[in-house]
C-alpha cells in the first residue's frame, strides 16, 4: 500500500518534470503542431513513457513490485509501439506501417492460450482499433490524457479484483504519469502527448482490459483456459 502510494508520487512528479524539461527541447527541434494560432510541444509522450516505465520497472527490479512476465511484456510492447509514435511525430510514417507494428505488438500480449485463437484474433483487432483510436482524442486539449487517467484507474481497481497485482501497478503507476503530464497538458496546453502518447496509453490501455477479461473466469473469457 504505502509503495503504491510512493511509486504514483514517484510518477507524477517525474512526469511533470520530464514534460517541463521536453517542452523546450521540442521547440527547438521544431517538434511541434500549431492549434489555434499557436505552437504547442509535441514531446509529452516520452515524458509518460519515460516514467511509467522506469518507476514501474524500479519496483519490479527491486521485487517490491514485481510486474510479473504479462505485465512486463505488456509494458516492453508498449515501449516499442510509443518509440513507433515518436518517429511518427518527428517524421511521416504510414499508416500502414503503423498498424502493422501495432497489431505485432498485441499478437504478443493478448493471451491466445486463455482467450482461444478465434477471440484471441478479435481481441488483437480490437486493441489496434482502440490504440488508434487514442490518438485521435489527441486533437483537443487534455481530452486524452483525461480519458486515459480515468480508463488507467478504473482498470487498475479490475485488475487488483482479479489478484493481478503487477497489472494493477503498472495501471496506477499510467494513470499517475499521464496525471503529472496533464499539469502541463491542460487547456491551453504548452505540451501535448502526440501519436507517441496516445500509442502508448491507448495500446497499454486496450491490451490491458484484454488481460483483465481472459482472467475473469470461462463466464466472461470464451475459449478454453489454462492456468
Amino acid at each position: 500500500m504505502l509503495y503504491g502510494i510512493a511509486a504514483a508520487i514517484a510518477a507524477l512528479f517525474l512526469a511533470a518534470l520530464l514534460a517541463a524539461l521536453l517542452r523546450p527541447l521540442a521547440l527547438r527541434l521544431g517538434a511541434v503542431e500549431r492549434r489555434r494560432g499557436r505552437l504547442v510541444a509535441l514531446l509529452g509522450g516520452p515524458a509518460v513513457i519515460v516514467a511509467t516505465a522506469f518507476v514501474a520497472g524500479a519496483g519490479d527490479w527491486t521485487d517490491v513490485a514485481p510486474l510479473g512476465p504479462a505485465a512486463g511484456r505488456l509494458l516492453v510492447a508498449g515501449m516499442v509501439v510509443g518509440a513507433l509514435g515518436l518517429v511518427a511525430d518527428l517524421r511521416p510514417v504510414p499508416l500502414p506501417v503503423r498498424a502493422a507494428v501495432v497489431t505485432t505488438a498485441a499478437a504478443l500480449t493478448v493471451p491466445f492460450d486463455e482467450l482461444g485463437l478465434p477471440v484471441g484474433v478479435l481481441a488483437v483487432g480490437w486493441v489496434v482499433l482502440v490504440t488508434h483510436a487514442f490518438t485521435s482524442l489527441d486533437h483537443a486539449d487534455g481530452v486524452m490524457g483525461t480519458v486515459a487517467v480515468v480508463t488507467a484507474f478504473a482498470l487498475s481497481g479490475c485488475a487488483a479484483a482479479e489478484v493481478m497485482d503487477g497489472l494493477a501497478t503498472l495501471l496506477s503507476v499510467l494513470a499517475a504519469a499521464l496525471t503529472g503530464f496533464l499539469m502541463h497538458g491542460w487547456p491551453p496546453a504548452r505540451i501535448v502527448p502526440g501519436r507517441c502518447g496516445g500509442l502508448f496509453a491507448g495500446f497499454v490501455l486496450a491490451s490491458a482490459a484484454v488481460l483483465v477479461h481472459a482472467a475473469g473466469g470461462p463466464g466472461r473469457a470464451w475459449g478454453p483456459r489454462s492456468r
